[in-house]
Formats: C-alpha cells, sequence, structure tokens
C-alpha cells in the first residue's frame, strides 16, 4: 500500500502531465487516506456566522448594482443616451404591434367562438318559439323546480328514516 505522500506526488504529476484519468484516481486514493477529523462545536459557529455575514451582503449587491447603473447613466455622454432612448422607443413599438397582433388573434378567436354559438343557439330558439313546444318546456321546469323544492324541505327535515332502507 502507497502512502499518502505517494498519492499526492503521482496525483501532482497526473495534473503536470494533463492526464485527467490518472490524476482523478490518484486524487481520490489521497482524499481516502485522509483521516477523518472531529468537527467541532465552535467550528460549526464559525461556520454558521460566516453565512449569515455573507447573506448580510448578498442584501446590498441589488442595491449596488442599482447605484452602479445610475452612476452611469448620469456619467453617459447625450449621443448614447441617443441611442439608448431610439433603442427603447424600437422595443416600445415593437411590444405595442406585437400587442395589437395578439389583440386582433383574440378578438377573431371570440368572433368565431360568438357564430357558433349563434349558429347552435338558432335552431333552438326556432324550436321555442313553437307554442307546444314552449308549454312542454315551462311544464318540464316547473316540475324540476318542484323537485328540488321537495329534496330541499326534506334535506333541511333532519329526518334519517327517509334514508334508510
Amino acid at each position: 500500500m502507497t502512502s499518502q505522500r505517494d498519492q499526492i506526488d503521482a496525483w501532482l504529476a497526473a495534473e503536470a502531465d494533463e492526464d485527467d484519468a490518472r490524476a482523478e484516481t490518484a486524487f481520490a486514493g489521497a482524499i481516502r487516506e485522509l483521516p477523518p477529523l472531529p468537527v467541532d462545536s465552535a467550528l460549526i459557529d464559525r461556520v454558521v456566522a460566516a453565512v449569515a455575514v455573507r447573506r448580510q451582503r448578498r442584501r446590498w449587491l441589488p442595491l449596488g448594482a442599482a447605484a452602479a447603473v445610475a452612476i452611469a447613466g448620469v456619467a453617459v455622454n447625450f449621443e448614447t443616451v441617443d441611442v439608448i432612448a431610439a433603442a427603447a422607443a424600437a422595443v416600445g413599438v415593437h411590444a405595442a404591434a406585437n400587442a395589437v397582433l395578439w389583440l386582433t388573434a383574440w378578438l377573431r378567436g371570440a368572433l368565431e367562438c360568438w357564430l357558433a354559438l349563434g349558429r347552435i343557439a338558432r335552431p333552438v330558439g326556432d324550436a321555442l318559439a313553437a307554442p307546444p313546444v314552449a308549454a312542454v318546456v315551462l311544464a318540464a321546469e316547473f316540475v324540476a323546480a318542484a323537485l328540488l323544492l321537495a329534496m330541499k324541505r326534506l334535506l333541511q327535515s333532519g329526518d334519517d328514516r327517509i334514508w334508510r332502507t
């Protein structure tokens, strides 16, 4: 079995020769030979404190970026501002044109749905305009309303005997 120092030397030699496969194998062997270190609670506390400080630094990053953009905007000469304004106007015109196209397509789809509903509703309306059909539909509606009222009263009565068989 080779010593850890020999494996580290083999790893460094493989890295120098740019032999990735041999370097990976030697590195894995060197790492396996490392003795495990006990984790101290003070180390855990230091790591948690470092992460908390890093998170606080990240909070300032957006503000710093916004300040840098503002300072850069003030420092830019007027010709560049004109180019940026022209680009922003072009983007705005492009977005407005796309919005008009989308709205037109949506309105066309809505109109097609409305016309399809009209084609379906016309024969139904013609049939209901006949007096015998209208009378039958009205009678069916009265029967349905009476049944719904009866069901509501049964459910509100609280009598469980009607549901038992």
